[in-house]
């Protein structure tokens, strides 16, 4: 297998690049290049120039930053799958945000120059980059309603129920994470202090919803989470 095979068949099964023809998948794996990321690894921080872009394959990379207080802000998991450190690739300006591996991270990182020229000679391709953007953007208007508009327990099982959809698989337990989430970094995601996620969580472990085993959040009622976020919908 030369070293362009593996980032070209990878691509070939990828959701957001199965439908793309040959020459844009050949195009792209011309220039990846593989990176393997250990948990706990900062990626890039911001004001960081945006240099490359980078295709996760495997793992969860979390996206945060700082309040003026000094809190930490979780804007979202980016999951196996997705782009990452697209904002500042393609606009040319510096890192909006910290990207931190909450997994080990296998990815596919191309420079900055080389992924905007596959856009540019690949219209398709570049309104299938846009679109990605956009779901983006959705969810991120969601999170911000959610902060300002939702009760504590509704914007907590708002959370939870976002981060199942995308990273939960459920065992004979309950439902779990793919990756280990603190009650901080939760508090964090759904704009609550550390001391009110766990108030909200020992209550749901009392009437059954979740259970609290190592640092672990197991949720054994997933329906349940998922009206109690639809209940006060924005």
């Amino acid at each position: 297998m030369t070293p362009q095979a593996g980032p070209r068949d990878a691509l070939a099964g990828h959701r957001w690049f199965a439908g793309e023809g040959d020459a844009v998948r050949a195009a792209l794996a011309a220039t990846a290049r593989t990176l393997d990321i250990a948990r706990g690894t900062q990626i890039f921080a911001r004001g960081e120039p945006g240099a490359r872009l980078l295709l996760l394959r495997e793992g969860v990379v979390k996206i945060s930053t700082v309040s003026l207080d000094g809190r930490e802000l979780v804007l979202s998991f980016v999951q196996g799958g997705e782009l990452l450190g697209e904002i500042a690739a393609l606009d040319g300006g510096p890192r909006t945000a910290d990207a931190t591996a909450m997994t080990a991270v296998s990815a596919f990182a191309w420079p900055r120059g080389a992924f905007l020229q596959v856009m540019r000679e690949h219209p398709d391709f570049a309104l299938r980059v846009v679109t990605l953007l956009c779901e983006r953007l959705r969810h991120t208007n969601v999170m911000v309603e959610a902060a300002v508009q939702l009760s504590m327990a509704a914007r907590m099982a708002r959370g939870l129920a976002s981060l199942l959809k995308t990273a939960g698989r459920e065992t004979p337990e309950g439902w779990r994470l793919d990756f280990k989430l603190s009650q901080r970094d939760l508090g964090a995601y759904v704009g609550l202090a550390r001391e009110n996620v766990n108030r909200q969580l020992k209550q749901w472990e009392q009437a059954g919803l979740v259970r609290l085993e190592k640092g672990e959040i197991i949720v054994r009622d997933r329906a349940e989470v998922e009206r109690l976020g639809d209940m006060e919908g924005v």
